[in-house]
């Protein structure tokens, strides 16, 4: 097959979308297929070609007109005026060139999303959409129209989490009945039997983007009590955002200064080696998809504490593989992290059972041969639609007399 894949962000960013996009296509690949990325640009200043690790990644500006105008920039909406028709061409031309019979968006956060289905009326392709995090009800206005007209005009809608494909169906009741779960997945074989990060003493790991929604604050406030209680452990907090100045002055207001260690954004082999060091992982977000931080913690054989968002039950909980409390309650965390840092026997059987359960339905092979069935069973229903319209039509088909 001949496959493009559309994720809402891609390499170099170290995320979620990102980082299963490219498992994705790094999977495909060694299976056979052909693959191109194609995704919007980081700045203006990034490339509009390169390839990373082998595979094509054509990036474009992807820029309403009406976004540039409501910002009021003359300058910025004749650019965009004139950069969006070619982006579109673009996208027509890549998909004709490369013979594309499948498109696989990734993620509906963005503009990119409304530019692919415009594209998709001048050049008919399979079209399936992923969904990777809950809340689509939250949009509105013309971001609703677009994420609706997205999901009606899928072939499939794959979702990672029971929670997000039940938002879904519920946000648009026509689509329901093509709605397929496929959870994330994660390179198994490539965690585990690291050599640690040398650090002067145990330590807790954070891997999160550093965004409101991430709950660093709370993660601190925690962090502080268990600080009091354990004075050989240390927070190593691994991501950038945009909190980081405030996130350090929290840290300075409570005293933490000496305990708690921004890293800032890390490569994928410094995860793993922060990953088989660590005691255990910590995720205090408001809001989650499937993180696939608590796949890779899982991996590692590490014991998770999440709060009970998205679909976090669904891999931590449901494998006991660690402990899951209320978002926002500082009290509860630091007390469950207090509560495995205490008790090394249980920590590692839940890390023993995270990663039995990991390998078992996350493992990146199994996750990438779903998708694939989910791409063949697409081609065969339009195959399926073209035969019927040929016979309404009184066209012979390739079984009954008919010239090929």
């Amino acid at each position: 097959m001949n496959i493009i894949l559309f994720p809402s962000l891609y390499l170099p960013k170290q995320s979620g979308v990102p980082l299963l996009t490219q498992g994705l296509a790094n999977a495909y690949v060694a299976k056979g297929h052909r693959v191109v990325i194609v995704t919007p640009k980081l700045d203006r200043a990034h490339p509009s070609f390169e390839i990373i690790n082998g595979i094509q990644v054509h990036r474009m500006s992807f820029v309403h007109p009406w976004h540039i105008l409501r910002r009021g920039s003359r300058e910025g909406l004749l650019r965009s005026c004139v950069q969006s028709p070619i982006d579109l061409l673009r996208l027509v031309r890549l998909m004709d060139q490369r013979e594309v019979t499948v498109v696989n968006i990734h993620s509906l956060a963005g503009p990119h999303v409304s530019f692919l289905l415009f594209a998709l009326l001048f050049t008919h392709r399979h079209l399936v959409v992923s969904l990777h995090a809950d809340k689509l009800l939250v949009s509105g206005g013309l971001r609703r129209f677009v994420l609706r007209s997205a999901l009606r005009r899928a072939e499939r809608v794959t979702a990672i989490s029971t929670r997000v494909a039940a938002e879904a169906a519920q946000f648009c009741p026509e689509a329901s009945h093509k709605i397929i779960k496929i959870p994330n997945g994660v390179p198994v074989d490539e965690f585990g039997g690291r050599a640690c990060v040398a650090f002067p003493s145990r330590y807790i790991l954070s891997l999160a983007r550093l965004h409101p929604l991430k709950g660093h604050d709370v993660l601190l406030a925690a962090f502080q009590k268990v600080a009091e209680r354990e004075k050989d452990v240390h927070l190593i907090i691994a991501g950038d955002g945009s909190q980081r100045a405030r996130l350090r002055a929290v840290t300075l207001a409570l005293n933490l200064t000496g305990r708690v260690t921004f890293l800032g954004e890390v490569g994928r082999e410094k995860v793993k080696d922060l990953l088989a060091g660590c005691e255990l992982l910590v995720l205090s977000s408001w809001a989650e998809g499937m993180p696939l931080a608590a796949l890779e913690a899982m991996a590692s054989g590490k014991a998770v504490i999440g709060t009970d968002v998205g679909a976090l039950s669904e891999i931590v909980s449901d494998s006991e593989a660690g402990l899951l409390v209320p978002p926002g309650d500082p009290h509860s965390l630091a007390d469950a992290i207090l509560s495995l840092l205490w008790n090394s026997d249980r920590r590692k059987a839940m890390g023993g059972k995270g990663r039995d359960f990991a390998k078992a339905r996350h493992d990146f092979s199994e996750i990438a041969d779903r998708y694939l069935d989910v791409y063949q069973k697409v081609l065969q229903d339009g195959m399926r639609r073209s035969r019927n319209a040929s016979r309404a039509k009184g066209w012979p088909g390739k079984h009954e007399g008919g010239s090929q």
